[in-house]
């Protein structure tokens, strides 16, 4: 029996955010063990920006002023309650009073099949606090210190392939 697919289906190609990205960090110490940050998060919000610099004009140009984009900030605040019986949450409650020891690897699984891994940042840890009556609260925030090694599903690099370039039909 042959599957067919709606025109719905082919022009709906959304996914919601928790299968979009799963979000894992790990104590540079033991970098093979990965803990999801999963459980207890209801957000997930990318606060990546550009730098940029305003108002440059260049000589070669008519003298337009510009935006000049000089670099960029990788980072997602998580947000939720927190939980004791989460390993993840359990280890960046234990690092948060140590700013010397804040670097974790920051692993994301996308729904597309690659695996972003990098060296990271956890600042804005919350791990509790709140009305009396609800859940202790959770946060924190990851910020890339580094571009991460991007990986296909094999494992390999992965490579864009540019939907106008003849060669990725």
């Amino acid at each position: 029996m042959s599957e067919t697919i709606t025109q719905q289906q082919k022009r709906d190609q959304r996914i919601k955010n928790a299968k979009l990205k799963k979000h894992y960090i790990a104590d540079p110490a033991y970098p093979d063990h990965f803990m999801r940050l999963g459980k207890y998060v209801t957000e997930a919000n990318d606060g990546s920006e550009d730098i940029t610099e305003d108002g440059v004009a260049w000589y070669d140009g008519d003298g337009t002023v510009s935006e000049e984009i000089t670099g960029y900030t990788e980072r997602t605040e998580f947000v939720g309650t927190y939980g004791e019986d989460e390993e993840a949450m359990r280890y960046l409650n234990h690092i948060r009073r140590d700013p010397g020891n804040r670097e974790v690897i920051w692993k994301v699984e996308n729904a597309n099949g690659t695996t972003e891994v990098g060296l990271a940042t956890a600042s804005n840890i919350i791990t509790g606090g709140g009305n009396a009556g609800e859940f202790g609260q959770f946060a924190t925030t990851l910020t890339r210190k580094e571009a991460p090694t991007v990986t296909d599903a094999e494992g390999k690099e992965y490579t864009f392939e540019h939907p106008a370039d003849p060669a990725s039909v």
